[in-house]
């Protein structure tokens, strides 16, 4: 039984901890000195109910309805009826029952019917397969091929893994059994049809010394339909997958076998060795990191033969894709076609450990779903041309990168990461049930999604990078405002996935928006985030938030924070640099401040312009890379603290900035060297202290409640 339960942002990357205790602060008088007779503002406990219909066996993951960590509840429940660990609820026998989790800001009572195990009974399916071909019958089942007992009455004619892989050996018909104690099993009549080849495909190839290169592209189907083998694996090697490595200078033929009565395709392998005076370049690498070195050839780099001259150290694709293998140093020749003499040298170093691997995290993460196969431009997910970052993949028989190009290979899960000024993870999952689209629409605009789908909308649970861009609605995509962002349909029935890959671009009708002035002006552009309105504090959407609804209102009240209407506050959202310096430029006082400048990307024409320049001028920003201040991008913490630091010093408060006291963190590393100075001091302070006793977690971003509270709490 498939339970739809309803998904919450619990965007706390700062924690409640850091809320609370965190950027627990002492109450601060009008006069800006401290005064213990004050009470901090009581944070009363929430309670709410849910109902639950299980079945025995199942089980139900509750933490989308808990604000804070599983962890952190006192759980009450019969343990003869249910057990509970993580937040994750199992039931174990039929009737009602009810568990209870306590925390001291809330409590959820979770109204629990379980019905018993259901009867055992059977299902036939009929499949066809040809000799040597393979069909997973996992898409048959109820539940994951794991959850049943496989087994064939011919195992000559066709065979079955314990994970659901039927493989045709014979011409014949047998049966394969799917069994389980209690429910549903199944049998599948199956039919092995004999297999061959109608006819066949040949090609010639060249390749030199070192490169590896894949072979995918040449076939028809999906490379997992082929038996691939080689005439002189010392010569050529070639894997299950199709990537072909050429070892040593000679000659050989791959053969592509297909399982079933399809193309064969024959490649004729020719392997030369390496080809002096050149172009030369010095490359520092590191053991597992890949680099692509298209960049630093004129023209196209497959208009070059490219060759290593030790593979045990680094390999090199025909694309100039470098792969660093263990310590050492090696040489990558670049020729020009049917020319002996090197156009270029690289002098690869390779190290054994990369500082980028082990002490940078992602600034940024995005998760890529692939067809095999499928090839997918991440250009506009990253802020500079691919050739800036150093590249690295978890697994190239998966996935590889070309330039700013992700090509899927084989089914899998791989990660991607480009380290840079900003680093960039992409965790790539391939399967054939997969399908990914690029799309575009404009602001307002529509997309019909059918021409997508193989089902209807309602059948898919969707997921999104940003809401805030586009969504779907009415069975449509909606783009919302422009930028870039995507949205995932999962069918679990079915396995299918589908990824859109959305660009939202366009003007939007003319719209009114108020200003802080509350005066009426005319835009035509659709604003990249809704400005501030100041119609009073009457929000509706921030009472499950009860931690954070006094620090709200009492702001919003006090004319420091608007919401994205009258009614409507967004307190999960991220908080964005321009809306974290509006408020702190007007709890300061300085927002009516003359000022000269301003950055290159905040027009005059912005809501949040004059707050942004005013800050920048009396010094106070954070995160400012050349003369580009990215208001719309999420803060992150120790932005925060930098600017709530320098807001401070503005305002007369001299901090002790002693650095020692980051000495009991471990990620105090991870703290960019022109913050650390203001981290300390609101350490010092007791304004602010890390996510738990050894971490900062300086790169996380804040939500907007969090903004609420933090800001009430220090009170400038």
């Amino acid at each position: 039984m498939k339970l739809n339960l309803t998904k919450r942002t619990l965007a706390f990357l700062l924690s409640l901890s850091m809320l609370g205790s965190v950027f627990a602060a002492p109450v601060w008088a009008n006069d800006g000195s401290y005064d213990e007779d004050i009470e901090a503002p009581v944070i009363e406990q929430d309670f709410s109910t849910a109902s639950l219909e299980m079945t025995v066996g199942e089980t139900v993951d509750v933490n989308d309805y808990l604000y804070y960590t599983a962890d952190s509840y006192d759980w009450d429940y019969d343990s003869s009826a249910v057990s509970v660990k993580k937040g994750v609820i199992t039931a174990k026998s039929d009737g009602y029952t009810a568990v209870t989790a306590t925390h001291e800001y809330q409590v959820v009572a979770f109204k629990i019917g379980i019905e018993g195990r259901e009867e055992s009974r059977t299902e036939y399916v009929s499949v066809t397969v040809g000799v040597g071909g393979e069909e997973g019958l996992g898409q048959y089942l109820e539940l994951g091929a794991s959850n049943y007992s496989w087994s064939s009455d011919n195992s000559s004619i066709a065979s079955v893994t314990s994970g659901g892989l039927l493989t045709g050996k014979s011409k014949g018909s047998t049966k394969v059994y799917a069994n389980r104690t209690k429910g549903t099993s199944f049998v599948f009549n199956v039919t092995v049809e004999g297999g061959g080849s109608s006819r066949t495909s040949e090609k010639s190839l060249t390749f030199y010394v070192g490169d590896i290169d894949y072979l995918s592209s040449y076939v028809g189907n999906d490379v997992s339909d082929y038996r691939w083998t080689s005439s002189n694996s010392s010569v050529a090697e070639i894997s299950s997958v199709g990537k072909i490595n050429a070892l040593k200078a000679g000659n050989a033929t791959i053969k592509a076998t297909p399982y079933d009565v399809s193309t064969e395709y024959v490649f004729y392998i020719t392997v030369k060795d390496n080809g002096s005076s050149a172009e030369k370049q010095n490359i520092t690498m590191y053991v597992d990191d890949t680099k692509d070195l298209s960049g630093y050839v004129s023209g196209s780099a497959r208009n070059y033969d490219w060759t290593s001259d030790d593979k045990s150290i680094a390999t090199v694709s025909g694309s100039g894709v470098v792969t660093a293998k263990k310590k050492g140093t090696v040489k990558i020749y670049v020729y020009e076609s049917n020319i002996t003499n090197e156009k270029y040298v690289f002098t690869v170093t390779v190290k054994s450990s990369s500082p980028s691997s082990s002490s940078s995290s992602a600034d940024e993460k995005y998760t890529i779903y692939m067809g095999r196969d499928d090839s997918v431009d991440i250009s506009d997910y990253i802020a500079k041309s691919a050739s800036s970052y150093d590249w690295e993949t978890s697994d190239r028989d998966v996935c590889k990168i070309s330039g700013s190009k992700l090509k899927a290979v084989d089914s899998g899960s791989a990660t991607i990461k480009a380290y840079g000024s900003r680093n960039y993870q992409f965790n790539v999952k391939v399967n054939k049930n997969y399908s990914n689209y690029a799309v575009s629409v404009k602001v307002d605009g529509t997309l019909d999604l059918e021409k997508y789908l193989d089902n209807a909308v309602s059948k898919y649970d969707i997921s999104y990078y940003s809401t805030s861009i586009a969504r779907v609605k009415n069975g449509e995509l909606v783009g919302q405002k422009k930028g870039m962002t995507y949205v995932i349909f999962e069918n679990k029935n079915t396995n299918e996935v589908v990824q859109l890959m959305v660009e939202v671009s366009g003007t939007a009708a003319v719209k009114e928006k108020a200003t802080e002035a509350t005066t009426q002006q005319k835009v035509t552009e659709a604003p990249v985030e809704k400005p501030p309105v100041s119609n009073g504090p009457s929000f509706n959407d921030i009472s499950h938030r009860q931690w954070a609804v006094a620090a709200i209102n009492n702001m919003a009240a006090r004319g420091f924070i608007n919401g994205r209407s009258s009614t409507v506050f967004a307190p999960d959202d991220q908080c964005s640099k321009a809306d974290f310096t509006i408020v702190l430029t007007k709890m300061i006082g300085i927002e009516n401040d003359d000022y000269t400048g301003g950055f290159d990307d905040v027009s005059s024409d912005k809501y949040y312009a004059k707050y942004v320049n005013v800050a920048r001028y009396r010094g106070i920003c954070a995160g400012i890379t050349g003369n580009n201040f990215k208001p719309q991008t999420p803060i992150t913490r120790e932005e925060v603290m930098y600017m709530v630091y320098k807001g401070l010093e503005l305002k007369g408060r001299n901090l002790d900035t002693d650095a020692s006291a980051l000495g009991a963190y471990n990620d105090a590393s991870k703290i960019s060297s022109e913050y650390k100075e203001a981290v300390a001091a609101l350490l010092n302070e007791g304004i602010v202290s890390g996510v738990s006793a050894t971490e900062i977690d300086p790169t996380a971003t804040i939500t907007r409640a969090q903004m609420a509270v933090l800001l009430n709490n220090i009170g400038i």
